[in-house]
């Protein structure tokens, strides 16, 4: 579970917005 959180934070990050992650992330 926190490996996924970290993920999270780690997409957030890259994407910029939280928005754009949440879809990425649905995605895998």
């Amino acid at each position: 579970m926190e490996l996924r959180v970290l993920r999270y934070f780690i997409t957030i990050a890259e994407e910029g917005s939280i928005s754009k992650a949440a879809e990425k992330l649905m995605i895998t």
